[in-house]
């Protein structure tokens, strides 16, 4: 089980992601009081910043996360599928994208708690 915790707008954040299997995982979110949130990130030892836009394109839900700090420059785009093969079809679709370099589902490089110990701009020295 992964945790996470974020800010958003007026209030918190926490989403509970299980193991994935393949590239499926279930996550549950729920909405928490603001200063329980910055109580919670301040005593974080392990922190992500990032700057995160939805929005919608080709009928498709993308959550695209712009890295901040040690991880500047990193830019991931999240794709919610209905299904599996849903996630075949759009592969297709990514291979002629000259905007995508990588499906990175599957590397944990890209993970979040790896950020944090190996991030972005160690990955070119």
């Amino acid at each position: 089980m992964r945790v996470s915790i974020r800010n958003d707008r007026n209030y918190g954040l926490l989403t509970l992601k299980t193991i994935r299997e393949g590239n499926h995982r279930i996550e549950f979110q729920y909405r928490i009081l603001e200063e329980d949130t910055s109580a919670i990130i301040n005593s974080c030892q392990y922190k992500i910043s990032k700057k995160r836009i939805d929005c919608v394109y080709q009928g498709y839900n993308y959550t695209i996360d712009v890295f901040r700090g040690d991880n500047e420059g990193l830019v991931i785009a999240g794709i919610e599928f209905a299904g599996e093969e849903d996630y075949r079809r759009y592969q297709d679709m990514l291979i002629q994208s000259p905007r995508v370099k990588a499906d990175v589902t599957l590397n944990e490089q890209y993970y979040n708690h790896n950020l944090t110990k190996n991030p972005y701009k160690n990955w070119f020295n």
